[in-house]
C-alpha cells in the first residue's frame, strides 16, 4: 500500500501548551499524516486562545460535542465522517491527548503491514474475542447485559459468537471502509441507537466499535505498533522512554502526563531536538552574521547605544546595532507605514533603541507600540518562568527619562489581547520565550506586516528552543527570508509575494465556497460554471445542510469538496464553516443560483490584488433576470454614504475573514457583514457583466424588483449575455451535465 494517508484523530479537552505540544510531536515525525484536532470540553474556547492551528497543517473539527468519560465512540463517529468528507483517508490513528509518538515513520511502517490485507478493520491490541470468563473490564459490563444485545447480534452470521471484542483505546485503527460502514450503521440504524441509549457499557469506544466492525464482516487485527508502552494509568520513567525509544516497533508512549514540563515529555522533546524538522539550529555565539551583502550600509548610532545601556534589560551592543540599522531600513522603505510594534518591553531597552531611531530621523508621525503585561513574569514555560517585580512604572520612567513620550506608545497587556487595525513595517517579538508564545505574539500582527517588512526575534539561542524551533519553521516555510543574525537577536524579511499561497502555480489558490440546502435543480449549474472558469488554481468547497442531501450531484473532482452537516445552520454560520475548511488565500463567493462567466475569477482576483489586505470587492451593479416571465432588471446600490458590495460577488483574502466573522443570523447576513466593517476597505468593481442574479421562488432573500433600484431592461440584453447557458433556464428539465 504506496502513499497510504493516515489521519491523527486527537481528542482533547485541556492545556493548550500540551495540545500544541502533541501537534509538534505528530507533525515533526510524520509529517505526511494529517492531524484532526476534536475539542471535547465544556469550553469552546480551547483551540481558540490565539493559536493559528489551520497555519500547520491541523484541521479542526468544526461542531464538536462535550463527552464524558467512558462514552467516546461519538468522538470517533465524528471524526470519521468529518475526514471522509474532507479529503478522506485510509486509517485514521487514534490518539489520546496523553499520548506521544516516539519515532518517525509511522504511516510508512503501518502501509507496509496493511499492504494486501484488505479485510482489516479494526487494528488494536487484543483481536481475539473477549469471553466473559477472562475479559478485559468493559468487556465483562459488556458481557452482563448480552440479553439486551441478542437480537441485535442474531441479525449478523455467527453474531453471537462474535460478542464481544475489545481493544484499549490509544493507538486503534481503524481503516476507511470499516469506518465509513460503522458511521452509516449508527447513523441509521433505528435498533442500534435504542441499544445504545439503554446500555450501561463503559468505555463504549473500546467495546462496541470493534465489535460491530466484527459484525459487519471486518477483521479485528492485532496492531503491528507494541502496547508495551501504551498501557492504563502506567507512570514511567526516563529509563522506560529510553527502552521505547530503542525498540523498532514502539511509536507511542501513553500516558505522559498533560504538563508541558512534565520530565517525560520534556524528554522526548529533547530527544527529536524540540520537534525541529530543518535541521538549522541556533545561534550560541555572539556576532553579526549575513547571509549576503546589504546593498546599503546598516546605520550604526552611537549616542543610542549609550541612551539603552542606561536601562535594564538584556539587549547587548551587537544586538542594537543590529535592531538599528534594520528598523532604518524599515522605515526608509516603507514610507507610508508608520507603525513598529514591540512585544515584550520590560522596562524599555529594546524600546529606547526603537523610537531614538525614530526621533533621530524626525519621524514625528511613527510610533512605537510596546506591547507588555508588566507582571514581572519573564523566561519560558517549557524553560521556567522567573517571577519578578511589575515593570510598568520603570518603563515610564525610561521612556520620558529620555524624552522619548511623543514617538512611544505603551500598551498593558499580552498581544492578543489587543485590537490591532494598522500596517505594521517593523515587528520585534521578545516576550515569553515557549513556542507556543512565540507563536501567538508573531501570527497575531503578522497578518498586518507589510510585504517587505521586517521582524525580529531575540533570543534565538539554544537555551530558548522555542524560539530556534519557530524561527526555523517561518524560515522553512518560504515567506521570509534571513536578513541578519547577532548574538541572539534574528531579523527577517517578509517576501514581496509572501501574502499569496505558496502553491505549484504562480498564481495564489482561490477557495470558492458554495453554502446549499434543498438546491438540487441549481447545484449542477454552479458546479458547471466552476468548472469552466479559465483561472486554474481554484477549489470549491459545498456546505449542505439541507434535508435532500446532494452529494450524488457531485462530480468525481480533486477540486470539488462536499461537506454534509446534518444540523440546520444559518447563512452566516455556513460561510464561517466553508471558510474554516478554505485552503487558499483568497476567498469567493459561489451562490448556488446565479450565472457567472467563465472569466469571473480572472477578473476578480486581478482586482483584488491591486488593493491592501484588508479589503472586501464585489458589485454595487447587479444584473437579474427572471425565467419565469422573462423580465430583466438592473439593480444599482442607491447608498454612496454607506459602501456596501452584494453577498454573492464577495472576493476577500482569508486572512480578512479571520477579523471579519460572519454573522450567525440568514437574511441580511451579507448585509451586517458589510455595514460591520470599520478598519477595511469595501470596493465596487466597474464591471459588473460577469454575473446575471437568477430571480425565483427560493431566493434566499427576496427581490424587491419594484423598488426605485431596481431599473428594468430589455429582456434581450440579459439573454444575450447567458448567450448559450440560456437554454439552462428556459427548459429546466435539459438533463444538466459537466463539460
Amino acid at each position: 500500500m504506496q502513499g497510504l494517508r493516515n489521519i491523527f484523530a486527537c481528542l482533547v479537552h485541556e492545556s493548550q501548551e500540551c495540545i500544541i505540544d502533541l501537534v509538534q510531536n505528530l507533525n515533526a515525525l510524520d509529517p505526511a499524516s494529517g492531524v484532526l484536532l476534536y475539542n471535547g470540553s465544556a469550553d469552546p474556547g480551547l483551540l481558540k486562545q490565539g493559536f493559528p492551528f489551520a497555519r500547520y497543517g491541523v484541521q479542526l473539527h468544526p461542531s464538536p460535542r462535550p463527552l464524558s468519560w467512558g462514552r467516546l465512540h461519538e468522538f470517533a463517529l465524528d471524526c470519521i465522517e468529518f475526514a471522509l468528507g474532507t479529503g478522506g483517508f485510509d486509517i485514521l490513528t487514534i490518539v489520546d491527548s496523553d499520548q506521544l509518538c516516539t519515532r518517525p515513520g509511522y504511516s510508512n511502517y503501518m502501509a507496509r503491514f496493511l499492504d494486501g490485507r484488505s479485510r482489516v478493520g479494526v487494528l488494536g491490541n487484543s483481536p481475539g474475542v473477549q469471553r466473559a470468563c477472562d475479559a478485559a473490564g468493559p468487556a465483562v459490563a459488556a458481557h452482563q447485559e448480552i440479553e439486551l444485545w441478542r437480537p441485535f447480534l442474531q441479525r449478523f452470521p455467527d453474531g453471537e459468537r462474535k460478542f464481544v471484542h475489545w481493544s484499549f483505546w490509544p493507538s486503534t485503527v481503524f481503516t476507511s471502509e470499516a469506518a465509513r460502514d460503522l458511521v452509516s450503521f449508527f447513523r441509521n440504524d433505528p435498533q442500534l441507537r435504542q441499544i445504545m441509549a439503554q446500555t450501561r457499557i463503559w468505555a463504549s469506544e473500546e467495546v462496541i466499535l470493534p465489535t460491530l466492525a466484527a459484525l459487519l464482516g471486518y477483521e479485528v487485527a492485532p496492531n503491528p505498533c507494541s502496547y508495551d508502552y501504551v498501557r492504563y494509568r502506567v507512570p514511567y520513567s526516563l529509563t522506560d522512554a529510553d527502552n521505547a525509544l530503542s525498540r523498532p516497533d514502539v511509536f507511542w508512549m501513553h500516558p505522559v502526563p498533560r504538563q508541558y514540563r512534565d520530565p517525560l515529555r520534556a524528554h522526548l522533546r529533547h530527544k527529536y531536538n524540540h520537534y525541529d524538522r530543518t535541521g538549522h539550529t541556533g545561534q550560541k555565539r555572539a556576532g553579526v552574521h549575513l547571509d549576503s551583502p546589504e546593498p546599503q550600509p546598516i546605520l550604526l548610532t552611537l549616542p543610542i547605544l549609550a541612551r539603552m545601556r542606561a536601562i535594564e534589560g538584556w539587549l547587548v551592543d551587537d544586538e542594537a546595532d543590529l535592531l538599528i540599522g534594520a528598523l532604518c531600513r524599515a522605515v526608509g522603505t516603507l514610507k507610508d507605514t508608520r507603525a513598529i510594534v514591540e512585544v515584550g518591553s520590560y522596562c524599555g531597552r529594546s524600546t529606547v533603541v526603537l523610537a531614538s531611531v525614530l526621533q533621530s530621523l524626525q519621524m514625528r508621525h511613527a510610533k512605537v507600540y510596546a506591547i507588555d503585561p508588566h507582571d514581572g513574569k519573564l523566561g519560558a514555560l517549557d524553560q521556567g518562568l522567573k517571577q519578578l517585580a511589575p515593570s510598568m512604572e520603570k518603563f515610564q520612567r525610561n521612556i520620558a527619562g529620555a524624552g522619548l513620550s511623543a514617538f512611544v506608545h505603551g500598551i498593558r497587556g499580552c498581544s492578543v489581547e489587543v485590537e490591532w487595525d494598522k500596517p505594521v513595517c517593523f515587528l520585534l517579538i521578545d516576550g515569553l520565550h515557549d513556542y507556543l508564545n512565540v507563536a501567538r505574539d508573531f501570527h497575531h500582527f503578522e497578518p498586518w506586516l507589510a510585504s517587505g517588512g521586517y521582524v525580529a526575534f531575540h533570543d534565538y539561542a539554544h537555551y530558548y528552543p522555542g524560539v530556534v524551533t519557530f524561527v526555523n519553521g517561518l524560515l522553512a516555510g518560504g515567506s521570509y527570508r534571513k536578513v541578519a543574525c547577532a548574538a541572539s537577536l534574528i531579523v527577517l524579511q517578509k517576501s514581496g509575494d509572501a501574502q499569496r499561497l505558496k502553491s505549484s502555480r504562480a498564481e495564489p489558490l482561490v477557495s470558492c465556497i458554495m453554502p446549499t440546502a434543498n438546491r438540487r435543480a441549481f447545484v449542477p449549474n454552479a458546479i458547471r460554471f466552476f468548472l469552466r472558469q479559465d483561472y486554474v488554481n481554484r477549489e470549491l468547497i459545498i456546505v449542505d445542510d439541507g434535508s435532500d442531501p446532494v452529494s450524488d450531484l457531485i462530480p468525481n473532482d480533486p477540486r470539488i469538496r462536499y461537506i454534509r452537516t446534518e444540523e440546520r445552520r444559518t447563512m452566516g454560520a455556513k460561510h464561517n464553516l466553508a471558510c474554516e475548511h478554505a485552503r487558499g488565500e483568497i476567498i469567493v463567493h459561489w451562490d448556488d443560483d446565479d450565472w457567472y462567466s467563465e472569466w469571473r475569477l480572472s477578473y476578480q482576483v486581478t482586482e483584488l490584488l491591486k488593493h491592501p489586505p484588508m479589503t472586501l470587492t464585489g458589485l454595487s451593479r447587479l444584473l437579474f433576470y427572471s425565467p419565469n416571465d422573462h423580465r430583466a432588471w438592473e439593480y444599482v446600490y442607491p447608498n454612496l454614504q454607506r459602501p456596501w458590495v452584494c453577498g454573492s460577488t464577495f472576493c476577500y483574502r482569508k486572512e480578512f475573514w479571520v477579523r471579519h466573522r460572519f454573522p450567525d443570523q440568514n437574511e441580511g447576513a451579507d448585509t451586517v457583514f458589510v455595514w460591520g466593517l470599520t478598519d477595511a476597505g469595501v470596493v465596487s468593481l466597474p464591471n459588473h457583466r460577469w454575473l446575471v442574479g437568477i430571480v425565483h421562488s427560493g431566493n434566499t432573500s427576496p427581490k424587491r424588483t419594484g423598488d426605485p433600484a431596481w431599473h428594468p431592461l430589455p429582456p434581450d440584453d440579459v439573454r444575450k449575455l447567458l448567450g448559450s447557458d440560456l437554454p439552462l433556464y428556459e427548459t429546466p428539465a435539459v438533463p444538466l451535465g459537466y463539460p
